[in-house]
């Protein structure tokens, strides 16, 4: 069991961590060295290859959330240089990237880690390895379809979709685009969105019921958009 702290995994994966008045190469070997409330197992970590857009969000939601809390990251001026420093990973064997994040190849690398490895996947894949893998806590919250439909795990990617009521025709017809209308009313439905909608095998975690129902009605009265 691994109750991970966002920093705690920036801490165990960075190439470099802050020391003294600088950086210095990351000498953790295990959780333990990273927080004394962890295991003393090694730290073995399965991330997206680097060019999966899964990796792209890790570096974002992750890497990049966890550097905000870092006063000497903070205190780099250039924006790319900050950014750059944050999500530069070891290469010393700690981290492997995963071949392919669905189908037979991410089980096989995943039942032939060692135990312990912590591994970063899309909660769609992480669900159909659920003989293989266990979902682990970040700062407390475990990830469910509960506390992703509720927003309390942070680490989710919401889906938005934008149409501009200009372009949509009216029921005289009078409009830019025609279909929109029909788009809006088949994005909204259960059949699409619900729990049993077609587009959680795909990997949509569905909004709780109550907000499912405000949004299908806002949007079919064509409401502006308000976060």
């Amino acid at each position: 069991d691994l109750d991970l702290r966002l920093q705690d995994l920036r801490a165990a994966v960075a190439k470099e961590i802050p020391e003294g008045e600088g950086f210095v190469a990351n000498p953790h070997r295990t959780w333990r060295e990273v927080n004394a409330k962890l295991p003393a197992v090694p730290i073995r970590v399965a991330l997206p290859a680097e060019d999966a857009d899964s990796r792209t969000f890790f570096d974002e939601r992750f890497l990049v959330a966890a550097c905000r809390r870092i006063p000497k990251l903070r205190a780099i001026f250039d924006a790319n240089e900050r950014v750059k420093k944050c999500i530069t990973l070891r290469d010393d064997g700690v981290i492997v990237d995963l071949p392919e994040l669905h189908g037979p190849a991410v089980r096989a690398a995943l039942e032939a880690a060692p135990r312990g490895t912590v591994a970063v996947l899309p909660m769609a894949v992480a669900d159909e390895l659920a003989s293989v893998v266990k979902l682990l806590p970040v700062d407390g919250v475990p990830p469910s379809p509960t506390t992703i439909a509720a927003r309390s795990y942070p680490f989710i990617q919401p889906l938005f979709v934008y149409v501009k009521r200009l372009h949509i025709k009216d029921y005289l017809g009078r409009g830019a685009v025609h279909g929109l209308r029909e788009l809006i009313t088949e994005l909204t439905r259960e059949d699409t969105i619900g729990p049993d909608g077609y587009l959680v095998p795909e990997g949509l975690v569905p909004m709780l019921e109550a907000r499912r129902t405000a949004i299908r009605d806002r949007a079919l009265r064509l409401e502006n958009m308000e976060r």
